[in-house]
């Protein structure tokens, strides 16, 4: 009898650790899987998001809904619509713009009125740059950052020119619940730093200003169609002024201010509608 036990003790103590072994190895495995990440939307196909931006000096969030629209696409370009509305109002259509991309997330051309540089623009989702080969859980890609142009407002045009640098890595794998429904997902966080220059000329002066600023966040992205289903994000800037030309009529012969925020921004798929 003592000897049946000592066998059974030891079978025990063989195969429970080779199960843990194979059990490890098949997570690993799993971990390992390549993706093609790439935005495999159609035509229309209609995304709805729900952003909260909340920032240090307010006591409360501000919430907008974002409808994006794929309004045609080919095998190299994906054309969207894009309407901004006060959240829990559809008929409130403040910011509509149309955008084209390539599937891998670089733009193409806009309407948007304002700096076009979608990497400093979490309130703005699907703006990630995707690596055009198959990456792995723990992979880096780097994306420069480099645009200029104009746009107008109600003082002035505005010329601007951005600079700087996006690191995405490619961190986890899970199922994500939203409003929207459950998505198996892919984890890639986004750390940006950048630099925007702009000035803006108004009447007989002239503004300008530098920003300086880092942003961090993580994506949790569809894993077979590429499109956003729910980020947060970390918002930290530096704005400098220089409004001398404002301030002769004052008497200042040179006048600067320096304008700190920090603010986080949150997006989540709440309703999609699939052709």
């Amino acid at each position: 009898m003592i000897a049946t036990e000592n066998k059974s003790a030891w079978i025990v103590f063989l195969v429970i650790p080779a199960l843990l072994i194979v059990g490890c190895i098949g997570n690993a495995q799993v971990m390992q899987k390549e993706h093609g990440l790439k935005y495999s939307l159609s035509k229309g196909d209609q995304l709805t998001y729900k952003m909260t931006s909340a920032s240090g000096n307010q006591n409360a969030a501000t919430k907008w809904d974002l409808e994006m629209d794929v309004t045609n696409i080919s095998d190299t370009v994906l054309d969207l619509k894009v309407i901004m509305g006060s959240a829990g109002n559809e008929q409130t259509a403040e910011l509509p713009y149309t955008l084209a991309i390539t599937p891998y997330g670089n733009v193409i051309a806009t309407s948007y009125s304002g700096p076009v540089a979608r990497e400093i623009q979490p309130e703005f989702p699907n703006g990630l740059r995707y690596p055009e080969k198959p990456v792995t859980p723990g992979e880096v890609w780097i994306g420069t950052i480099a645009n200029s142009g104009t746009y107008p407002t109600k003082d002035g045009i505005v010329e601007y020119s951005v600079t700087g640098d996006s690191r995405y890595t490619y961190f986890d794998q899970k199922t994500v619940s939203v409003g929207a429904g459950k998505f198996d997902c892919i984890g890639v966080k986004q750390d940006v730093n950048f630099t925007l220059v702009e000035t803006i000329v108004t009447g007989n002066d002239t503004i300008y200003t530098t920003t300086n600023g880092k942003i961090n966040g993580e994506n949790w992205i569809d894993q077979d169609k590429g499109f956003l289903v729910k980020s947060s994000y970390s918002v930290k800037k530096n704005m400098k002024a220089d409004i001398t030309d404002v301030m002769k009529k004052a008497g200042f012969t040179e006048f600067h201010r320096e304008i700190p925020s920090d603010s986080n921004v949150s997006c989540e798929l709440v309703w999609m509608r699939k052709q």
